[in-house]
């Protein structure tokens, strides 16, 4: 059996104002309590219900924003042709081209590329300038600006 015993110790304050005396105050020793320690309940465990894994849904990553690099093509003749790229991080569907204002301006090719990144190929026709949209399955959109300048004259 063991016993504990706690004990404060006596205080003793004694204050002074300069000339005249005081009586000390002495506080009364204060014991603690004893106790026998009891022994206490033991945790047990008990089986509960085990986590089955059921199928779900798979979490599919969020594709990166859709870039064209570079973002315009300046062409200073027809019949000439320059490359661009389309590029989506983390993408893997279909990238396709689509322009509402290059009809007899440039021509672009292919219609349809993959991601993560496709090269598409635009020919100069004629002067002007246009744009082509590259849009992926989630309707993310990249606009390349097609510029073609034609010099012409007479040289005396």
């Amino acid at each position: 059996m063991r016993r504990i015993v706690i004990a404060i110790g006596v205080s003793v304050l004694a204050g002074c104002s300069g000339g005249g005396s005081s009586t000390p105050f002495v506080a009364a020793p204060t014991l603690g309590a004893t106790g026998t320690p009891t022994p206490g309940a033991t945790a047990t465990p008990t089986p509960g219900a085990t986590a089955t894994p059921t199928p779900g849904a798979t979490a599919t990553p969020t594709p990166a924003a859709l870039a064209v690099s570079p973002p315009s093509l300046q062409f200073t003749a027809t019949g000439y042709a320059l490359s661009f790229a389309a590029t989506e991080a983390g993408y893997s569907g279909a990238l396709t081209a689509t322009s509402s204002d290059c009809n007899g301006i440039a021509t672009y090719s292919p219609a349809n590329g993959v991601g993560p990144s496709a090269t598409y190929a635009v020919t100069a026709v004629a002067a002007g300038k246009c744009h082509v949209t590259i849009t992926d399955a989630a309707n993310q959109t990249s606009v390349i600006t097609v510029d073609v300048t034609t010099l012409s004259g007479t040289i005396q």
